[in-house]
């Protein structure tokens, strides 16, 4: 659900060098507590680092974060990550190299020791990167606060020259990784269906999380924290369906469309398609909504915790279970990669996947169709990823009404992907997407 614009302020919190009193915010001063969050973490804990030396720059720091919590700037995760993957290794080199006790005595000489210190670690640039900038992160509050003095060179304006160049993203699947993991996916969908699956409730659903993700691209955490409303019907194409997605940072909702099997609902013994893929997990975990907490009751992934410590409790999928699960996956079927080594197999990959794909590489099976049968998977075939951008554009002009969306101002695409614009309403071109779905709105 998009989150709602807040008018009532927290309560604030005081940043400060000086111990908290226990019991103000949470139960220990250097312990706070996170919310509800995609992650397992629930609290970062501090008190480690007392009696090293840097009593006041830890106190500050834990001050710091839990502002962060309580007044909702950062999810909970990042102010997680400013501490387990930023300041942590910022007191390490405070306690090693003897640098400032407190806040109060951090100059930019100590941030380029800090710098000379992690490329001493023997890390690669990109983490190098990443653990100064998630120190930095923390650090500009603490200046904002008057705890550090302000000084025009504190931080250097280019730290790790050249580190975007030597970063690598995801990879796309190949055509040979897409097949292999699809047969494996298809396996475990027959087997979850006749019930044979020797798998965890929670590698079920990591089955029919990754199978949808081939469908729709998403990201890993607003498909986590997808709801049980999340399909919608889509306003003009009868055979599809929209997936309603929220995305936490951008406080906007990603839809992507989804596609109907050409068989009938009531022969299509297991759902291969995206829509029947969300209407299987929403009937396999409608009995446990009653018996989950408030909270939970409008999440899709509910599954019950095979844990003992949890006592059979009913819980959502998390980022440390999805990865369980998809370490699950390539260990049954032993999927391979093309150089021969276990598949490396992310979420970030199959997103990439799905916005390279043709018309024919998202199947779970290779079986061709009345329309791409006897044609190259590209060239003549629309892109999937081209397919839904059009459907988007399409969709956000349906939304304007007529009156906001003249003829005359409706997108030109070249007539060789397919998707034409006639020269006038009266004489559409045939088999044109736009003519076909201006006639449907209109």
């Amino acid at each position: 659900m998009r989150q709602r614009k807040q008018y009532v302020a927290p309560p604030p919190v005081a940043v400060s060098t000086q111990p908290m009193a226990a019991g103000a915010l949470d139960a220990h001063p250097l312990i706070i507590e996170l919310p509800d969050n995609p992650s397992t973490k629930r609290t970062i804990d501090l008190s480690a680092w007392l009696g090293r030396g840097i009593d006041p720059g830890v106190h500050a720091c834990a001050s710091q974060l839990r502002a962060f919590v309580v007044g909702k700037s950062v999810q909970p995760s990042t102010a997680d990550s400013y501490w387990t993957r930023g300041l942590i290794h910022f007191f390490r080199f405070l306690t090693t190299c003897s640098g400032p006790a407190a806040p109060g005595l951090l100059k930019p000489n100590h941030i380029l020791a800090f710098i000379a210190w992690l490329a001493e670690q023997g890390w690669s640039t990109g983490t190098r990167k990443v653990r100064y900038n998630k120190t930095k992160s923390v650090l500009p509050s603490l200046l904002a606060s008057g705890l550090i003095p302000r000084h025009d060179d504190l931080f250097p304006a280019n730290p790790h020259p050249g580190s975007n160049s030597s970063a690598k993203g995801q990879l796309p699947l190949s055509m040979g990784e897409r097949d292999r993991l699809g047969k494996a996916l298809r396996d475990d969908l027959i087997a979850i269906h006749h019930g044979k699956f020797a798998g965890t409730q929670s590698e079920a659903l990591v089955v029919y999380l990754l199978a949808l993700d081939l469908r729709c691209g998403a990201n890993p955490t607003p498909l986590l924290e997808a709801g049980r409303d999340c399909l919608m019907d889509h306003p003009f194409i009868p055979n599809m369906k929209r997936l309603a997605l929220y995305k936490r940072r951008g406080n906007a909702t990603k839809i992507s469309s989804l596609r109907f099997s050409q068989t009938r609902d009531e022969e299509v013994s297991i759902p291969k398609d995206g829509i029947g893929l969300a209407l299987q997990v929403l009937k396999m975990t409608q009995p446990l909504v009653a018996h989950a907490a408030p909270k939970l009751r409008d999440r899709l992934w509910l599954y019950r915790s095979e844990r003992p410590r949890d006592n059979g409790r009913v819980i959502v999928l998390t980022k440390n279970s999805l990865d369980d699960g998809i370490t699950a996956v390539v260990d049954r079927h032993s999927l391979k990669g093309d150089d021969g080594e276990p598949l490396r197999l992310n979420v970030s990959r199959l997103r990439k996947t799905v916005e390279l794909r043709s018309g024919t590489c998202g199947r779970l099976s290779r079986r061709p169709t009345r329309r791409n049968q006897g044609r190259p998977s590209t060239g003549q075939v629309i892109p999937e990823a081209f397919r839904e951008a059009v459907q988007n554009v399409l969709y956000a002009y349906w939304r304007r009404g007529r009156a906001a969306a003249p003829w005359a101002t409706w997108p030109r695409l070249q007539a060789r992907h397919g998707i034409c614009r006639p020269t006038k309403p009266g004489a559409p071109t045939p088999d044109c997407l736009w003519s076909r779905a201006w006639g449907a709105v209109h």
